[in-house]
């Protein structure tokens, strides 16, 4: 029996993620593999495994599948950061204004408040330092507790790490460690001068991208009007051979004009010097058609044709 053809999928391929090519600078093209393609491999090599094997076949065994272990935890880990970034995208975007915006703020104050404030404004400055932090240090696969969600004020909110949510006490947990990361120098003292230099460094690449795509766009927009100034060239062109040929046409025309004009009073002369024609119906009558027998029929002898 014949196969036809879209008989399903072919082998190995899955509905998972494939292959994927990362480039480095330095070396060759890296191949990683999807989730589902390390799965099946670790599937493979436990079977494997279970059967009878050479000592040194069964090393080579393991080591293949601690390592196809260890990528797949990798690709794990970084499918739940991307699921995490992804949502939580939004909310972390408006608390790093809010805070930013609150730093900012306390500065000022700080630089025009009297002795007797900026005690108390340090240490809101250096707590708003913290949240930012916070926020842009946040573990990018855990489920980020937002600040301000709960705020009636205007103030952010700091989770407790007596709270029952699971999420809270580990939200808890990191802004401790980032003000022992702050105070040991692991962590940016003034968050809000590398937010700003980030922002700009963006800013600048958005102008260079912007300058890029309006100049490949202005060379577009040349190459479109060279190439009509050519067509128009070339329709010019036609034109005056179109008029030149219109003109020899003219000349011609008044030359066949001419002769016709000759031709015309030639044959009034003749007209006037020649017999009355013929009526019409004279003119038009067919001629008659006189049958001649032909010449064969005509050398028949009467013997001969009764002998036939």
């Amino acid at each position: 029996m014949e196969r036809g053809r879209g008989r399903g999928r072919g082998r190995g391929r899955g509905r998972g993620r494939g292959g994927r090519h990362q480039v480095n600078d330095d070396g060759p093209v890296v191949v990683t593999l999807g989730v589902n393609k390390l799965k099946s491999g670790i599937r493979q090599v436990r079977r494997l495994l279970s059967r009878d094997l050479a000592p040194g076949a069964r090393i080579e065994a393991e080591r293949r599948l601690h390592a196809l272990e260890r990528d797949l935890e990798a690709q794990q880990q970084a499918g739940r950061e991307k699921a995490r970034a992804t949502k939580y995208h939004k909310a972390k975007f408006f608390e790093r204004q809010k805070v930013h915006r609150r730093v900012r703020q306390l500065k000022k104050k700080l630089d025009s408040a009297p002795e007797s404030k900026q005690k108390s404004l340090r240490a809101q400055l250096h707590d708003a330092r913290v949240m930012l932090n916070y926020v842009l240090h946040f573990p990018k696969d855990a489920r980020y507790v937002a600040l301000y969600a709960g705020s009636e004020d205007g103030e952010p909110v700091i989770p407790s790490a007596d709270a029952h949510s699971h999420a809270q006490r580990v939200a808890a947990e990191f802004i401790k460690d980032v003000r022992k990361r702050m105070k040991k120098g692991e962590l940016s003292s003034e968050p809000e001068v590398e937010l700003e230099e980030r922002e700009e460094l963006n800013r600048q690449r958005g102008k260079k991208r912007t300058r890029e795509e309006l100049h490949a766009a202005e060379s577009d927009n040349e190459d479109q009007d060279e190439d009509g100034s050519s067509d128009d060239g070339s329709d010019s062109d036609d034109g005056s051979d179109s008029d030149d040929g219109s003109d020899s046409d003219d000349g011609s025309e008044d030359d066949n004009s001419e002769d016709d004009n000759s031709e015309e009073s030639d044959d009034d002369a003749s007209s006037s010097s020649a017999p009355p024609a013929k009526s019409t119906a004279t003119r038009n009558k067919p001629a008659k058609i006189t049958k001649q027998p032909s010449a064969s029929r005509k050398n028949i002898k009467e013997d001969d044709f009764f002998a036939i």
